[in-house]
């Protein structure tokens, strides 16, 4: 499910993607669509996969603004100011302008992404299979640091100069943005099983 100020954007297992009025509960628009993951929205629009495709479609109508042909599998797809990043499941991932579709960059990872990217200052996150934590470039997909941390990757959030690791091993991470060094592991009871959000004072 994706949400926005005014809707939210929901796939039904039945082949159909609906917008349900935040505000009334009733469904602003339907278009049949079969997608397997969570669609994703921003600039007044939705973004949605399908068999070989990306569409984005107008938050408001429903209507196709643009198509773009992606081939394999994908495994996410994520809006974030002004980019589309796409996942396949064969390990690829590709940024498009969210406005138009067009193919800024695509590159080859070593696994697939086990969580949506995050991006923070001028990079982008990554977690992948095997519990690999990687930054690369956001303008251009060139790979920056790496690390490998314990237990499979569940969440990840960039917050304030870091990034919020959560893992499967009971563990919370924080990671320097920049260089990728560990500034703290907090022991929790549990995995962590969402991303995370702080304020002046303390990360959730």
């Amino acid at each position: 499910v994706a949400y926005d100020a005014a809707a939210a954007y929901v796939p039904l297992r039945g082949g159909a993607l609906v917008a349900v009025d935040l505000d009334r509960g009733v469904v602003r628009w339907r278009r049949e669509l079969t997608t397997s993951i969570a669609p994703s929205s921003g600039d007044g629009l939705v973004f949605a996969a399908t068999e070989g495709l990306v569409e984005a479609l107008d938050a408001r109508s429903g209507v196709t603004r643009w198509r773009t042909p992606f081939p394999g599998r994908m495994v996410t797809v994520t809006w974030d100011n002004g980019w589309l990043l796409c996942s396949t499941e064969a390990g690829d991932l590709a940024a498009l302008r969210a406005s138009d579709g067009e193919l800024v960059w695509r590159t080859t990872l070593d696994a697939a992404l086990v969580v949506p990217p995050a991006a923070g200052l001028d990079r982008l996150y990554l977690a992948l299979e095997g519990a690999q934590v990687w930054s690369v470039d956001l303008a251009t997909g060139r790979k920056g640091w790496a690390r490998t941390l314990a237990g499979r990757i569940t969440s990840l959030s960039a917050l304030d100069g870091q990034l919020i690791v959560g893992t499967t091993d009971n563990a919370a991470f924080s990671l320097d943005l920049v260089s990728g060094r560990q500034r703290w592991r907090w022991r929790v009871g549990g995995d962590v099983t969402g991303p995370a959000t702080s304020d002046e004072r303390h990360t959730y």
